[in-house]
């Protein structure tokens, strides 16, 4: 017999309350929302019926800097672009989370403490979304690796994504004073700084221009330019590749960013 319970503090959490064989009760965290811990209760009772949920199951220790190394080399070989902004969502989680943390302690609890910390951050709810769907991604593989990282089982299968408010989710065009204004910063900070600012520049310039996403511009690679000026842009989502013309300044512009940048190279390889 298994039973819900919600605390009444400001934590606001719910809990799948249960005894196991030997008269204990246990408890364990089931997140915020009721419709998830309806649906984490259901399954314990059909494991509890099926003589299945108290059989003990071997445990990982596999760590979470382990399976985000893993995770990256992997998805590195198969998905290189992808893997970019996967490798910066990684370096986010394993800051909040820390590196020693076990894979197999990592529940629905886990991801409410990490929406906390991150929202007190002031991150927007698709930038956390985006964080926990890597970090949900690599442990359903690491589920499915079992053999090497003998996870038990996958444990969020039952979260549910932050939701926006509508207004975040509305389009925001900027003004032509507002483009000019943006061009000139980013010009002047790449004349006053060093290399990663000058390249900064670039990409703000390709942003404005293609309208294409971040990681989308850093997978970018010279093939993907004609001598027409013409930007092949890889799609991260499901859909068709993109060709754009880019204006005489952006391309002069990623010429001098390509020659500075061989030239910073061959000063730090020289002897």
């Amino acid at each position: 017999m298994a039973w819900l319970l919600k605390r009444s503090d400001r934590d606001s959490r719910w809990y799948i309350c249960f005894r196991t064989t030997s008269g204990r009760e246990v408890r364990r965290a089931a997140g915020h929302s009721r419709r998830s811990a309806e649906r984490i209760l259901a399954k314990i009772e059909t494991e509890v019926r099926e003589n299945r949920f108290f059989q003990r199951d071997q445990r990982s220790t596999w760590t979470l800097g382990r399976l985000s190394e893993v995770y990256l080399e992997r998805l590195g070989r198969l998905r290189p672009r992808s893997a970019r902004w996967r490798r910066e969502m990684y370096r986010q989680l394993l800051q909040v989370l820390g590196e020693d943390l076990l894979i197999e302690e990592i529940e629905l609890a886990t991801l409410d403490e990490y929406v906390s910390r991150r929202r007190g951050q002031g991150k927007a709810p698709s930038t956390i979304n985006r964080e926990l769907s890597v970090l949900r991604h690599s442990l359903h593989l690491a589920a499915r690796w079992r053999t090497e990282t003998s996870l038990s089982r996958y444990r969020l299968a039952e979260w549910e994504p932050l939701r926006e408010a509508q207004s975040a989710r509305q389009a925001v065009f900027l003004t032509a004073e507002q483009v000019a204004r943006l061009l000139a910063a980013a010009h002047t900070r790449a004349a006053r700084g060093d290399l990663n600012e000058r390249q900064g520049e670039a990409v703000v310039r390709l942003a404005l221009e293609t309208g294409a996403r971040l990681g989308e511009i850093l997978a970018l690679s010279w093939d993907d330019l004609d001598r027409n000026g013409i930007l092949r842009v890889r799609t991260e989502k499901n859909g068709p590749d993109r060709w754009l013309q880019l204006s005489e300044p952006t391309v002069r512009l990623l010429e001098t960013s390509a020659i500075t940048a061989r030239g910073a190279a061959s000063s730090s390889a020289a002897p």
